[in-house]
């Protein structure tokens, strides 16, 4: 099933599952981050010169130097969205169960693949910008 057959109904096929959803979904919010990454790791890192990754810096450089931007997109691009990626998976793959006669709560998690690769793309990008930020505050590079 491609991507975009998971966002809509097609004639024949079977309506995709909310597991599918969440898992699209969460690589769509780590795009942005995971693309400053790579561009930043690849020109830094590992000297590859090439316009697209200075592209991709001062997109996010752009944005982060606007009046009306300055105080939220970082945090917001960086931070907020691979976490609710991992949530959103996380929640996918977790049900829970609530059984008032014997004041139990039941935890069952589903092991879907597609969860699995969201959920792990998504807290490596997390934990790649986390490192980063170590790295830069007590290291002084950047």
């Amino acid at each position: 099933m491609s991507s975009l057959a998971a966002f809509r109904n097609i004639p024949g096929q079977e309506p995709a599952s909310p597991i599918d959803r969440s898992a699209v979904l969460g690589l769509l919010l780590i795009v942005a981050p995971a693309s400053f990454m790579f561009s930043m790791v690849m020109k830094h890192e590992l000297g590859v010169e090439l316009r697209v990754f200075d592209a991709v810096g001062g997109f996010f450089e752009y944005f982060d130097r606007l009046p009306l931007t300055r105080a939220w997109f970082s945090p917001v691009v960086f931070v907020l969205l691979p976490l609710t990626a991992v949530w959103l998976n996380i929640r996918a793959m977790l049900q829970t169960v609530w059984s008032r006669e014997q004041r139990v709560v039941t935890l069952t998690i589903r092991v879907r693949v597609p969860n699995l690769v969201s959920l792990a793309a998504a807290s490596g990008v997390f934990g790649g910008i986390f490192l980063y930020q170590l790295a830069e505050t007590f290291l002084g590079r950047g």
